[in-house]
């Protein structure tokens, strides 16, 4: 997941397009389970076979 940074009012009308990764998910192929990772926290869930497989299907 991605996100521009905040823009303050002294950067109005400058162009500050730039992503930054905020968070990303860890899918398994074989173990029914998901991992998001955000900042300094990683949460765990365990998931439908069917969620892994779209999940890992996605581009």
């Amino acid at each position: 997941m991605y996100q521009e940074d905040t823009i303050t009012i002294s950067e109005l009308g400058k162009n500050n397009n730039k992503l930054n990764e905020i968070a990303d998910i860890t899918v398994y192929e074989n173990i029914p389970y998901i991992e998001f990772h955000m900042k300094n926290y990683t949460f765990s869930f365990k998931v439908p076979k069917e969620v892994t497989k779209y999940l890992s299907e996605y581009k």
